[in-house]
């Protein structure tokens, strides 16, 4: 498969997670931007966490969780077939409203399982998965928490916090800055989380009762 190939692939599965995620954009050039700048952050995964993902995906197979494992086979097995990888990942993954739980829930198998680099292949095969959802990112910077120390949370989410804008996120991070000492940044990124639940009530209706927890601490 040549380069250009798995870019435009790849490009396809952006246009599909816009899409599924149901974005309006002002007008072409933004929503050009976006299916870009998500393309580009594909592509990046796929060449930093290739050997992880890899790994993750046997992992997941091992667990025999259905369907999760199924799954995981077939993305496995139609890595080298980016064609057919984008069609599995289209039908089982972008078009399956029970993906991220399903997923989730077997990655949270392993949580604690005494073992950090498995811990972060799995977590790797969520990333690559679901990289337009926040959940996979806040999965991730508690691994990095308990494995190299606050600091490296904190980091994480200085770099995610301003592209996602999502409460949950939001949330997670305020709650590790909060543990950190910087109250500032905490209060500044629950009162932008707490505008997101006011907007968006039903959604985010089980992460509004932690905000105003957490807030009550600051």
């Amino acid at each position: 498969m040549k380069p250009n190939e798995i870019d435009r692939h790849l490009n396809d599965l952006s246009f599909m997670i816009a899409r599924h995620q149901g974005l309006q954009f002002n007008n072409q050039k933004e929503a050009e931007n976006h299916v870009t700048n998500t393309t580009a952050q594909l592509k990046d995964m796929m060449q930093q966490s290739n050997a992880m993902f890899i790994e993750g995906l046997n992992f997941l197979i091992e667990t025999n969780h259905q369907p999760v494992a199924t799954i995981s086979a077939q993305i496995l097995d139609s890595l080298n077939t980016p064609e057919k990888m984008v069609q599995i990942i289209e039908a089982q993954i972008i078009n399956n409203d029970d993906s991220l739980k399903l997923f989730s829930e077997s990655v949270n198998s392993y949580y604690g399982c005494g073992d950090f680099h498995t811990e972060e292949c799995v977590i790797s095969v969520l990333l690559t998965l679901f990289p337009m959802e926040p959940q996979p990112f806040a999965c991730y910077a508690t691994m990095l928490w308990r494995k190299e120390g606050i600091g490296a949370a904190v980091e994480l989410y200085k770099n995610i916090v301003d592209v996602f804008k999502n409460p949950i996120l939001d949330y997670f991070a305020a709650d590790c800055y909060f543990k950190a000492g910087d109250r500032s940044e905490a209060k500044a990124l629950l009162d932008r989380a707490m505008q997101g639940v006011e907007k968006e009530p039903e959604t985010y209706a089980d992460i509004a009762q932690f905000i105003r927890i957490l807030s009550r601490e600051l």
